[in-house]
């Protein structure tokens, strides 16, 4: 399978396999992914270190083995350990070094990516775990800037075997409130089997153990006590969540937006705007720039939103998604990327830094 690469031909998404290029799509049915080549669909997950197609179903040994959870697994496992924040420090330079290449200075910290996981180490602000929250910061949102600005909830327990599907619409999203990609497309849930039903409740259960809070992750702090939750969200068609606006708050103003085109089980390509929409010259992360960057009519509704949810933090990411007819927030992020993104071209992960001013 390592032959296997994903591309775009002329707009087309292709397999390249043996030096052939095959047009595919992808698609959901049930809880599964499907990768479609002609007539024939087949069954398959992505690779969490290669985003490649592995065909078979997506099991429980698939995620536990990924590189993500493993790590939080054994940071869960070594938890005692941390309860040093030296332990704490040390690690997450170990982390950054190995992402990123090159060691951090996480006690004078000047780059963006370094501020982050100074944070992480040294902000505590109890208002942060519940944005970090991805059930509960609707709470939040609906108090500070309206009710109608957050994905409607369907439903919401404390375990999955309590989940009801029979108060659930035909498609709707299940979700876990702790951790990011810990979401189930549910495209219609008549043609749910019952042993793809018991395989999405383990799934679920497993997602809400301890070790899956994604403060085991790389150490964010304001996940921690975050208890968890499996939500039902409203399903959102290819338009609503075909684009996504991150706009970036440093101190209660927004400085400058991430747009995010979605293209399926795709990686995805973005772009960084200034507040006009003006390009930007810095990239953030590795995804292919995305040609199209306009702003959307509503844009400056979206910013006045961002900065009165921004304001009680030095940073924040504000993620809105839909369209301009239902533009709603999808999260609040405070350690965007992780701290661990690449920010190119070199000089500009300081100059972003600047923007984020930390007391020590």
């Amino acid at each position: 399978m390592l032959g296997i690469k994903k591309t775009v031909v002329n707009g087309q998404k292709v397999l390249c396999v043996a030096g052939l290029k095959i047009p595919y799509r992808t698609k959901h049915s049930g809880i599964n992914k499907l990768l479609c080549v002609g007539k024939i669909n087949i069954p398959y997950h992505i690779s969490s270190v290669s985003h490649i197609p592995l065909f078979g179903q997506e099991t429980l040994r698939n995620i536990r083995c990924s590189e993500q959870q493993k790590q939080k697994s054994e940071h869960y496992r070594l938890r005692k350990m941390w309860e040093d924040p030296e332990k704490v420090r040390q690690r997450l330079e170990e982390i950054y070094e190995r992402k990123l290449g090159k060691r951090p200075d996480l006690c004078d910290p000047r780059a963006f990516t370094e501020k982050l996981n100074w944070l992480k180490l040294h902000y505590r602000d109890p208002l942060m775990t519940e944005c970090c929250d991805k059930y509960a910061v609707k709470d939040y949102i609906a108090r500070t800037v309206g009710s109608d600005s957050h994905v409607p909830t369907l439903g919401a327990w404390t375990a999955a075997k309590d989940i009801d599907f029979s108060s659930l619409p035909d498609a709707f999203v299940l979700k876990v409130n702790w951790s990011s990609g810990y979401n189930i497309i549910i495209e219609n849930k008549n043609s749910i089997s019952d042993r793809e039903r018991k395989k999405l409740l383990a799934l679920i259960d497993y997602w809400m153990q301890p070790m899956c809070n994604s403060y085991y992750d790389s150490f964010n702090w304001a996940y921690k006590d975050i208890t968890p939750v499996v939500y039902a969200e409203e399903y959102l068609d290819k338009a609503g969540i075909a684009r996504e606006y991150k706009v970036f708050c440093f101190h209660g103003k927004p400085k400058f937006v991430l747009i995010e085109q979605n293209d399926g089980d795709e990686a995805g390509s973005r772009v960084c705007v200034d507040l006009e929409g003006k390009l930007l010259p810095f990239r953030f992360g590795t995804q292919p720039e995305t040609s199209d960057h306009h702003l959307p009519g509503d844009f400056a509704k979206m910013l006045k939103s961002a900065e009165i949810l921004s304001r009680p933090f030095p940073f924040v990411r504000v993620d809105f998604l839909g369209t301009e007819q239902r533009r709603m927030i999808g999260e609040m992020t405070f350690y965007s990327g992780g701290g661990f993104s690449e920010i190119s071209p070199d000089g500009w992960d300081e100059k972003l830094g600047a923007l984020l001013q930390i007391y020590k």
